[in-house]
């Protein structure tokens, strides 16, 4: 199941990106401030340079001053033309953060539901796998010189990929989404999982029972997928099988955890309760945490401006703008979530951005989060912004 750690991860790197995005379109809507009063080259007339500088200079000040407000501020040097080039780069730069925040929030959505289709594909292997395999047997029957050992094929009667297979949800999920597995990564992978130690010891079974078929499927798994090398970083190192789902999935270091205990639920309900089985669903209530997912991103940005003045008393002589980034996303995400999350008790939220400090920040991080959450917290509690209810009362008895 999809849990909400991976959703925080999903939207902190969101806001992260949108962040850099937002410190980009405001230099270039300066830069539009500074093209505006370029010399024209083409001009018939001398250009008066030092004016044309000057008054790049006030409009710059002007929008740096007003930007923030979304307004104009009084500027009585300013003639109609510097007005103009103000007015323009402030609505191009809101437009732009408009955009972002849309895309952004698309962006992160669609990744966690991609899981999903991950999930079904990783299935689609194992099942692809057994039916390339039940071909190869196939064609080997049909030679002139027909082997007497065809052991080597037994994957292709393996009854938990045969449960998979037949599933009509899966089939029609696979068709649905379009989700296939190219052949010559079978036929790639195959020339090294016939080689396979454990491979060949299920093979020596003539009719393997339940349990040894589900034991090389799950084996298939753990090992060629969901196996961590001692060294990541060299490709020679990776299986095909492996590898195809890393070219596949630009996040497959946050993802893996959360598919590997998809995929081996499911070969475990297959094994236990072949009557019943069921694939499993992103999520116990998706939309639920779908409304969760987009409120941590959408009111993070809202509520931002004011709890970054908190941060700013919190931080004594720091300038807010000069804190780590990643800290500054987690303090501001963890406290729209303790405003805006009644449900959730304060110590779980910061238990949570406390471990996502100590994997996506600096070492010193942890502490740093966990101090400024904990201090920022307790005041708003007293002042009543934070109202927990249900079991979000749990911590604050």
């Amino acid at each position: 199941m999809l849990n909400r750690r991976l959703l925080r991860i999903k939207a902190m790197q969101a806001l992260y990106a949108y962040q850099q995005a937002k410190q980009a379109h405001l230099e270039i809507a300066q830069d539009k401030i500074r093209q505006k009063f370029q010399p024209d080259l083409n001009a018939m007339e001398k250009q008066d340079t030092q004016l044309l500088k000057k008054q790049a200079q006030i409009a710059l000040d002007w929008f740096l001053k007003s930007y923030a407000e979304k307004e104009l501020k009084a500027q009585p040097q300013a003639d109609e033309k510097i007005r103009k080039a103000v007015l323009d780069a402030i609505q191009y730069y809101y437009t732009a953060l408009q955009n972002e925040q849309k895309s952004y929030l698309q962006s992160m959505i669609a990744e966690a539901e991609q899981i999903y289709d991950s999930y079904l594909q990783a299935l689609l292997f194992g099942v692809e796998l057994m039916r390339f395999t039940a071909q190869l047997k196939e064609k080997r029957q049909l030679t002139a010189f027909i082997p007497k050992d065809l052991s080597i094929y037994q994957l292709s009667e393996n009854k938990i990929l045969n449960l998979i297979a037949q599933n009509k949800p899966f089939q029609d999920f696979i068709i649905r989404r379009k989700i296939s597995i190219d052949d010559e990564v079978l036929k790639t992978f195959w020339q090294e999982w016939k080689e396979d130690e454990t491979y060949l010891n299920y093979c020596q079974n003539y009719s393997a029972t339940w349990e040894q078929d589900w034991q090389v499927v799950d084996y298939l798994y753990r090992h060629y997928l969901f196996h961590k090398e001692a060294d990541e970083d060299n490709p020679e190192q990776k299986n095909v099988f492996k590898a195809f789902f890393e070219e596949n999935d630009l996040n497959w270091i946050e993802n893996r955890e959360i598919l590997k205990s998809l995929i081996l639920k499911t070969l475990k309900k297959a094994k236990e309760n072949p009557e019943q089985f069921e694939l499993l669903t992103l999520s116990t209530n998706w939309q639920d945490d779908k409304d969760f997912f987009k409120d941590l991103f959408e009111k993070t940005l809202q509520e931002s401006e004011q709890l970054e003045k908190r941060i700013a008393q919190k931080t004594e002589n720091w300038e807010s703008d000069r804190l780590f980034q990643t800290d500054k996303i987690l303090i501001l995400m963890g406290l729209t979530e303790m405003i805006h999350c009644p449900s959730i008790p304060v110590k779980v939220t910061i238990n949570e951005y406390v471990e996502l400090a100590k994997s996506y920040s600096t070492p010193k991080s942890k502490i740093f989060v966990n101090g400024l959450l904990d201090k920022i917290s307790k005041e708003l509690l007293q002042e009543g912004i934070i109202r927990k209810s249900g079991k979000g009362l749990l911590d604050n008895r």
